[in-house]
Parts: C-alpha cells; structure tokens; sequence
C-alpha cells in the first residue's frame, strides 16, 4: 500500500483502492462479478476528492472513472501529492441489500494479477460521491470462506459504524 488514497481505492467500483495499514483487503470479493455485467455510466468520470484525515486537515485526491469493456470499470486514483505513483485497479459493483460496494483489484506491473480485493462502500446521491473505505480490524475477528459468507458479515453490519475506516471520502464530478 501506498497512499492514504490507496486504501479506499475507487470508489465505485472500482476500487477505490487501497493504501493506508489497516484496510480491508480480502482473497473473497463481495460477489463474482457475474458474466455480462454492465457498468452504471452514472459513476464514469472524473472526480475531486475530500477526506479529513485524523489531524483534521483536508487530504484532496482525484478519481478517474472509465468504462472497461462495458463489463467493469477502470480506476486511477491520484493523491494530491505530485510525488505519489497513481493507483490504478480494475472494479466492479455488488448490491448488498441496496448498498453499493466495489470490489477492487489493484493492477501492477507483474505478470500475475493480484488475488486480493479492496472493497468500498460507494454512495452516490445525484452529482455526489461518498467513498468508504471498511475497516481490516473489524473483519479479523469474522470468520468466512467464501464469497457468500463475506457478503454476510457485511450485510449484518451495513450500518455499523466500526465496519468502517476513518472519515469517508467526499467527491463531485470536476468541473461541476
């Protein structure tokens, strides 16, 4: 991991989107990203990003949003450091009870493909974009093997607040 912005890794799907110690990362995704899945062109773009990091200060990033193939989405997320390398990761959307996670997969320069998932809770209410990132402590504990038994834990704890990691990150499309 990376960055700060790493840990939440795209959003949307994408990501998202991991970086800072202590985020979720899992071998299990959220759900199989089901044969001839479409993405939701609502989330293509490209975002600014606000998070209040712990010191109360504002961390700004950027999050670029494309359409891969029409099956998935393609993530690059840049903090807003000009030293940082951007994250980049391939993404795709599993309801869980009417919540929007992505399930995230960081792309590197290897020749194997990573075979662990960030996943974040993406909210989007119109032009708005809410990211947050779960917390890799809070699962510890949790047992689960598979897919089904992830989306589980999940579902029982949508709206517990230790589920989840930090400040959420905050973004409107740029140039809106």
């Amino acid at each position: 991991m990376r960055s700060p912005a790493a840990a939440v890794l795209v959003p949307l799907l994408l990501a998202a989107v991991a970086a800072s110690a202590g985020c979720f990362e899992t071998k299990y995704p959220l759900s199989e990203q089901p044969a001839g899945a479409k993405i939701d062109p609502r989330y293509l773009g490209e975002w600014s990003l606000e998070q209040l990091d712990a010191d109360g200060q504002v961390a700004a990033s950027r999050l670029v949003v494309r359409n891969l193939h029409g099956e998935s989405y393609f993530v690059d997320w840049r903090g807003g450091g000009t030293d940082e390398e951007p994250l980049r990761a391939t993404a795709y959307l599993t309801d869980v009870n009417g919540v929007t996670f992505a399930n995230a997969r960081l792309l590197s320069d290897t020749p194997e493909p990573s075979n662990t998932y960030v996943i974040l809770r993406v909210d989007l209410d119109g032009e708005k974009l809410k990211l947050r990132n779960l917390d890799g402590d809070f699962f510890k504990d949790k047992k689960f093997d598979s897919p089904d038994a992830l989306r589980k834990i999940v579902a029982d704890n949508l709206e517990n607040e230790k589920m989840y990691k930090g400040e959420p990150w905050y973004g409107a499309r740029r140039g809106s």
